[in-house]
């Protein structure tokens, strides 16, 4: 898709789409959050922050040994908590795209006919299966990235701004906070290539170079990360200066929820501080999904779990909507290559995996759109 100018001069509005669904309003009229100062701090704008901290307070525990037995399996509780919290996460999408009614009657094929014809995919070839890993690997990174943006377009939206303007320019400052400093990590960015090994697993040595190659030219990558992300945040911030003067509303809480991805993702996965890069940057991409879907569907859940009308209706729709999705991420999640023999059954079971995740990478690029009108300013 070809960029958007930065410095539209008078567009032609184009029709309006029909709103997916209301949200709820925000805490306070034309209020500047999405939800509320508290809420906003603690789940969006500061939660790398609150990342950071577990990192570095579960770090210890991990390097001295945290074993526990998985169904006779020896695992790391560490590992095993935050697999089945990111993995969790990817299924509460289903919330949105499934639970919303008007959601789901907008987008109904796409929420039927494609992820079922993509798990027989997945299920009749191993070839496909594993190739979905990889796909997933690199859409995750995209994915992660991308969903800093949005929370800043909402931001934005909620100042009262063009969603056109500035959209280019954000989304390339993103993949800057997100993507560049896995470029610049010897150690997150083997983690991310070894996911083509997985053709291994079908007798396919197709992909074998590109862990290689990684690993070879890293030293490139990573000098070429670090002098365009220097680069393009100077303009960045020069772009932004200039629509400041022209009277373009700028989001205090988009800058800080930026710099706060920025310092975390550079400690995180640029420098892996205390071991724990995957868990500190997987754990508040996480944790800002469950707090976006629970404050957009806490209206829609109580009726889904069919507690609508009761004394604690609220309460309980909280409840079953994060214990589903975690029970999810640890039985199917972290443990299908643990319960599931080899064969057909663990096939099965990698290929729903596989399917909730590129789902869930999909659907987050229209079921959240600020320019579709999918988030509502009221």
């Amino acid at each position: 898709m070809a960029p958007s100018s930065v410095l539209p001069s008078a567009p032609i509005a184009p029709p309006e789409p029909v709103p997916l669904s209301p949200v709820p309003a925000p805490a306070r009229a034309r209020s500047a959050f999405i939800v509320g100062p508290l809420y906003d701090g603690l789940f969006f704008i500061f939660s790398p922050l609150l990342a950071l901290a577990l990192g570095l307070l579960v770090s210890p525990w991990h390097k001295n040994g945290d074993t526990l037995s998985f169904f006779g399996s020896p695992v790391s509780f560490i590992s095993l908590a935050s697999a089945s919290f990111i993995h969790a996460h990817l299924f509460a999408v289903f919330f949105r795209s499934h639970g919303n009614r008007d959601v789901y009657q907008r987008f109904r094929w796409r929420f039927t006919v494609i992820p079922l014809g993509i798990f027989l995919g997945l299920v009749v070839s191993p070839w496909l299966l594993m190739f979905s890993t990889i796909v997933n690997t690199v859409w995750d990174v995209y994915h992660s990235s991308m969903q800093n943006f949005g929370l800043g377009r909402i931001y934005d939206m909620k100042r009262g701004a063009n969603p056109e303007v500035g959209r280019s320019l954000d989304i390339w400052m993103s993949h800057v906070l997100y993507i560049g400093p896995i470029l610049s990590s010897s150690v997150t960015l083997a983690a991310h290539l070894d996911s083509f090994k997985e053709l291994n697993r079908v007798g396919s040595h197709l992909f074998d170079v590109v862990p290689l190659w990684g690993s070879k030219y890293q030293w490139m990558l990573a000098g070429g990360a670090l002098g365009a992300g220097v680069t393009y945040t100077a303009y960045y911030i020069f772009s932004y200066v200039r629509l400041a003067r022209r009277g373009v509303p700028i989001s205090t809480q988009k800058v800080l929820l930026y710099a706060s991805t920025a310092l975390v993702s550079l400690l995180g996965w640029g420098f892996n501080s205390f071991g724990e890069g995957f868990l500190i940057v997987n754990f508040f991409h996480a944790l800002q999904y469950f707090a976006i879907v629970w404050w957009a569907e806490q209206d829609n859940l109580p009726r889904l779990f069919r507690v609508e009308g009761r004394r604690w209706a609220r309460p309980s729709a909280l409840l079953l909507f994060l214990l589903v999705p975690l029970l999810y991420g640890v039985l199917l999640g972290f443990g299908s290559n643990y319960l599931a023999p080899k064969g057909l059954e663990l096939s099965v079971c990698m290929a729903l995996v596989n399917t909730v995740a590129m789902m869930h990478f999909w659907y987050d690029g229209f079921v959240w759109s600020v320019r579709k009108k999918a988030v509502p300013a009221t």
